[in-house]
């Protein structure tokens, strides 16, 4: 079993899009057939316009074959990315 930390710094009040297409767009997207979601998270103070989010995968083989797949995805790079600004 393998865990990644992801955190992304979002432009100062880009961080609600990008929190809204995830939970609209990305999560009904990914499921959880490509990797375990354990979580997303933001501070209210200190780093700021920042979230991070857990995943794990059995392998880190098994991680780069699903992502791979999630990165065949059309829907997501273009229902997504674009519209966060990042």
């Amino acid at each position: 079993m393998i865990y990644e930390m992801r955190t992304y710094t979002f432009h100062q009040g880009k961080l609600p899009a990008y929190l809204d297409l995830a939970r609209n767009v990305g999560r009904p997207v990914r499921g959880q057939n490509y990797g375990t979601n354990h979580g997303y998270w933001t501070s209210e103070f200190g780093s700021l316009n920042q979230i991070w989010h857990l995943w794990s995968y059995p392998s880190l083989d098994e991680r780069k074959r699903l992502q791979g797949n999630l990165g065949r995805m059309s829907v997501g790079r273009r229902s997504m990315w674009p519209m966060c600004g990042r």
